[in-house]
């Protein structure tokens, strides 16, 4: 054994794909047996313990995998590795497996091929720990380049319907929560102070009663926080990826959000600019003006319409596995658009007469603002995300 650099077994019930796997072998100075059915490898197996197993595509064609994985851990010497490689629906969080399903095509419909009898799905390490191995996932993805990514025709993100569609849920609540919350407490608590009922309800009070108005005013710094408190806990129940993992893919179509929420401040007149003789100018008749101000909400949604494209890009580019990057480029670009907008805006109030020098959303939008430059120089110091 001593001129050999390994003994190894090679299964397989085609005769070519045998003696092709063979002859490479022994080019290599391995010494090899070989078996052309589980029968002929289990009489072979009972003589050797193998430091290596190396499974490709057999599990999924296994009605008992269990039993074929519990096999593959009692030859395996301590220590020893196991590559067990299998078709796996990385959107699935469970292995799909129905026994009604017998005949060769509805098996290719269901499974894709016409002898497989599942579909794996993110459950397949537990499977393999369930018999006593211990899983090590291994993220490829990372360490390419997204060139390669391409070329190898592998996923960017291996993420569950289930999480993307649970995520959704909670990014609708805590961004319109947060905006609304935003602007009672930062422009106006002096008026909700007296009205509670109407800060979650969308009506106003009268001198006839209560009238349905819809939700008026909404604050982007108030929709900010809350996209971060709710990523909080949507992280902390759903732990596939670290928060920031999470927060980097969302701020992509959250900018691109943020451009569809001012276009509908200037439709509704709200969010006005300041008077200008500018050629942009428009006047808000609905409001009762006369005179032209500057469309600020268009200047705003322009400017997050850009940050989309930059956000976009950078993530093609392999950004998003620096972890931190794009949520600090969303913050730092957003907020800096917001201040310098801010000069042709309309106050629209909270804590102005305290802090003359700024408005208030430039007040607001410079920690958010220091945040982002945080996060981004952060990511910069890490080689890679976390896992």
């Amino acid at each position: 054994m001593n001129k050999f650099l390994a003994h190894i077994l090679v299964v397989d019930d085609d005769d070519g794909i045998r003696l092709l796997v063979k002859k490479y072998l022994d080019e290599n100075k391995y010494l090899v047996t070989t078996a052309d059915c589980a029968e002929d490898a289990d009489e072979k197996i009972k003589i050797i313990k193998f430091d290596l197993i190396i499974s490709i595509s057999a599990l999924e064609h296994i009605p008992d995998d269990l039993k074929a994985m519990s096999e593959l851990y009692r030859v395996l010497k301590k220590g020893g590795t196991l590559i067990a490689q299998v078709p796996i629906k990385e959107d699935r969080l469970k292995t799909f497996e129905n026994w009604s399903i017998t005949s060769p095509d509805e098996r290719a419909k269901v499974f894709g091929q016409y002898d497989h009898v599942r579909i794996y799905g993110q459950d397949y390490y537990s499977r393999l720990e369930k018999v006593g191995f211990k899983t090590k996932a291994f993220d490829l993805i990372s360490k390419l380049k997204p060139a390669e990514i391409i070329y190898f025709g592998l996923k960017k993100e291996k993420i569950p319907v289930e999480h993307v569609e649970t995520l959704f849920i909670y990014m609708i609540v805590s961004v319109f929560l947060g905006a609304r919350l935003g602007d009672v407490f930062f422009y106006s608590w002096d008026y909700y102070q007296d009205h509670l009922i109407e800060i979650l309800l969308p009506i106003r009070e009268t001198s006839s009663g209560y009238n349905f108005i819809g939700f008026r005013g909404l604050a982007s710094h108030g929709a900010a926080i809350g996209v971060l408190i709710g990523l909080y806990f949507y992280q902390k129940k759903h732990r596939y990826k670290p928060l920031l993992w999470v927060l980097d893919r969302v701020t992509i179509p959250v900018s691109i959000g943020g451009s569809f929420v001012r276009i509908g401040n200037f439709f509704n007149s709200e969010i006005v600019g300041k008077y200008t003789n500018s050629n942009f100018g428009v006047v808000f008749l609905n409001r009762g003006d006369s005179m032209p101000r500057h469309p600020a909400q268009l200047y705003e949604a322009l400017g997050y319409i850009v940050i989309f494209f930059i956000l976009r890009g950078l993530y093609k580019k392999g950004f998003g596995q620096k972890s931190g990057f794009l949520i600090g480029t969303y913050f730092a670009a957003t907020f800096t658009v917001r201040f310098f907008i801010e000069f042709v805006k309309a106050s629209q109030g909270g804590f102005e007469e305290v802090l003359p020098m700024l408005s208030t959303g430039q007040w607001l939008s410079i920690p958010a603002l220091s945040l982002g430059l945080f996060f981004i120089f952060r990511a910069l110091q890490l080689k890679t995300s976390e896992k």
